[in-house]
């Protein structure tokens, strides 16, 4: 990383060494960072494969099954968003979701009226998609793909933009597809959150010994460690109208994990929603 990619600034201080890891948090913006990170290469590759998504935490070894696609939670959460669209928009038109996966989003925005589609280079359900739900699947990387300018009403990117070097390229790109006045959703974790506050304590309480907390929030398959506030620069600074900003927590029933842990994951993710300091946020945001 050769400059913040927030604020593009040059003066960053490592806040996190954990093993080969280094986050870094940039002086000026506060964005945080890997430095260095896994490629583009290497990203697309980890998430081409279930076995290799697997090895890089074990935490996803329900990730990729299909139970875990929309779970009540899940579900809650696409609701909320696709509800607080409806609140600036004039009615269901054309959604395009970048790195859908399956397409768990569209499935649930097709069934609330919307023209959905999707970009998603390793979606293996293109045509069960398209023939059971109507719903077209663009099988190609979103940034060598010639993006079809000026077309869709809404422009959704789920837990995406944090695997991204270059989180400022995403943003044009996504923009250019929509209609003036056209609605941005992104959802991303939250790093200004309960959980990284009590896991950032103990690492301090143990004068940087106790890592095994941060470890769990900060790995190698997200570059960049966004705050509801950073997300919303780059969107402002890229032309976008910040209209709501949702806060939710983590849906864990799509990870595995031993029922102790799973236990006290599940009473801090409680804590956070009473004190406000979820771990996932959704910025609805408008094209100026």
């Amino acid at each position: 990383m050769k400059q913040c990619p927030l604020c593009l600034g040059r003066d960053w201080v490592l806040v996190y060494p954990l093993g080969v890891l280094r986050v870094h948090k940039c002086r000026a913006c506060s964005m945080m960072f890997l430095n260095p990170y896994l490629s583009p290469e290497g990203m697309a590759k980890i998430f081409s494969s279930p076995q290799l998504l697997k090895k890089v935490s074990g935490f996803f070894a329900d990730y990729c099954e299909e139970k875990t696609w929309i779970t009540p939670r899940t579900r809650s959460a696409y609701d909320r968003a696709l509800g607080e669209c409806l609140k600036h928009a004039p009615g269901r038109g054309k959604l395009v979701d970048v790195g859908c996966g399956q397409g768990a989003f569209l499935k649930v925005a097709k069934e609330q009226g919307w023209q959905a589609f999707g970009i998603e280079p390793n979606c293996s359900r293109v045509a069960e998609l398209e023939r059971e739900h109507g719903i077209k699947i663009f099988k190609e990387d979103f940034f060598r793909a010639t993006i079809q300018k000026n077309e869709y009403d809404a422009v959704s990117n789920w837990d995406f933009i944090e695997h991204l070097p270059d989180p400022a390229d995403l943003v044009r790109r996504s923009r250019a597809m929509l209609k003036q006045g056209g609605l941005f959703i992104v959802a991303t974790p939250n790093h200004f959150s309960f959980l990284d506050f009590v896991a950032a304590f103990a690492y301090r309480l143990s004068f940087g010994k106790f890592t095994y907390a941060l470890s769990k929030l900060y790995t190698v398959d997200h570059t960049l460690y966004f705050t509801d506030t950073t997300l919303c620069e780059l969107l402002k600074r890229e032309g976008f109208e910040i209209l709501a900003k949702i806060k939710v927590n983590t849906d864990l029933g799509r990870y595995a994990m031993d029922p102790a842990f799973r236990f006290v994951a599940e009473s801090l993710l409680a804590i956070s929603s009473i004190s406000n300091m979820h771990n996932r946020v959704i910025v609805i945001a408008r094209n100026r």
